[in-house]
C-alpha cells in the first residue's frame, strides 16, 4: 500500500514553471502540493507515456484488434472505436508475482530535487469559472505504473495496473482557498 503525504508550499517546486505550459498561472505551480512518499516506497511515480509501451487493450480480457504500434499518447483515441467497450489498459508481464515484477513498475525514483528526471509524472488540468473569473481549480494527477494493494491470505488485493492520485486547489484571485485531497488503498 503506497503512503503518500501532501503538503501545500508557498514556494516553487523545483519544477520551475518555465516546464509549465505557458497558459498556467504561476500560482498554480507556486502553491503546487508537494507529494512526500514513505522512505520505504519502492513504486514510484511514473511517466504514463512510459507505461503504453508496456501494456495491450483488452476488452472482457480478450486482446483487441491490432492497434498502432506502438501504443503511444498521440494515438490513444484509436481505442474509442470500440464504442461503449470497457477497453482495459492490461500489462504485457504479470505483475502480480513480486519475484518477477518487471523493472518498469517501479517508475522513476524522485531524486534530491524531487524531480522524476525523465518522466512526466503529474499533469496539472486548469478549470475556470465562466461565471466567476477570479475562480480556478487547479486539478493536480499523479501517475504511478502500479498499485500493490498487499496481499490478504496470499491474493492480491486492489493489485492493479496504472494508477492516478489526485489533489484539487481551488485559488480565488490566484491565493489558495479549498483543497481536496483524494488517494485510495
Amino acid at each position: 500500500m503506497r503512503t503518500i503525504v501532501f503538503a501545500l508550499i508557498g514556494a516553487s517546486l523545483a519544477t520551475s514553471a518555465a516546464s509549465a505550459a505557458p497558459n498556467v498561472p504561476a500560482y498554480v505551480i507556486d502553491y503546487a502540493p508537494l507529494v512526500a512518499l514513505d522512505k520505504n516506497e519502492v513504486l514510484f511515480p511514473a511517466d504514463i507515456g512510459k507505461q503504453l509501451l508496456n501494456t495491450i487493450p483488452k476488452v472482457n480480457f480478450t486482446k483487441v484488434g491490432e492497434p498502432l504500434h506502438p501504443l503511444t499518447l498521440n494515438n490513444l483515441n484509436q481505442l474509442n472505436k470500440f464504442g461503449n467497450a470497457s477497453v482495459f489498459l492490461t500489462a504485457k508481464e504479470d505483475v502480480t508475482d513480486l519475484a518477477k515484477e518487471p523493472s518498469w513498475v517501479h517508475g522513476v525514483k524522485p531524486n534530491a530535487q524531487g524531480e522524476t528526471v525523465g518522466a512526466v509524472s503529474c499533469t496539472i488540468i486548469l478549470r475556470s469559472h465562466p461565471d466567476n473569473s477570479s475562480v480556478v481549480d487547479a486539478f493536480y494527477f499523479y501517475f504511478f505504473s502500479l498499485n500493490n494493494g498487499g496481499y490478504v491470505l496470499g491474493v492480491p488485493k486492489n493489485f492493479h495496473v496504472s494508477d492516478w492520485e489526485n489533489s484539487v486547489i481551488r485559488f480565488v484571485n490566484g491565493k489558495p482557498t479549498e483543497i481536496f485531497f483524494s488517494q485510495h488503498e
